[in-house]
């Protein structure tokens, strides 16, 4: 397996989709400037779909969130499968998503499974 660990995330490559698993942080602008490098270094030019774990995440500040739903942020990634705590904010994460849609298939799961199932079906 391919990995790569920073301060903020560790980044791996399994089965071709790209994980990231973010670490007990709080994320400002510059940590998800470095953290987006890092993965378009890491993945070196090639699009994937994604599961990205935030369960230890501590925080995300307003000027990094906004950063992070950018186009630059986003490129090459098809997808996003994104891993929270609970799976009652997931369901209202997601009807907000439906609403408002991002420029990516984004969902929020309470499980590594149902993600992995989720972004398995968008491959077919």
């Amino acid at each position: 397996m391919n990995y790569l660990d920073t301060d903020f995330v560790t980044l791996a490559i399994k089965e071709g989709v790209l994980y990231a698993w973010y670490k007990k942080k709080l994320i400002h602008l510059n940590a998800a400037m470095n953290i987006v490098t890092d993965r378009l270094d890491f993945s070196n030019g090639t699009d994937y779909h994604s599961i990205v774990d935030i369960r230890e995440l501590e925080g995300v500040r307003e000027d990094a969130r906004k950063f992070l739903s950018s186009d630059i942020a986003i490129k090459g990634l098809l997808s996003m499968a994104i891993i929270i705590n609970s799976g009652f904010i997931a369901s209202i994460a997601n009807v907000r998503y439906m609403i408002i849609k991002p420029p990516i298939p984004t969902k929020l799961f309470s499980s590594e499974e149902k993600a992995k199932e989720w972004i398995n079906n968008l491959n077919k």
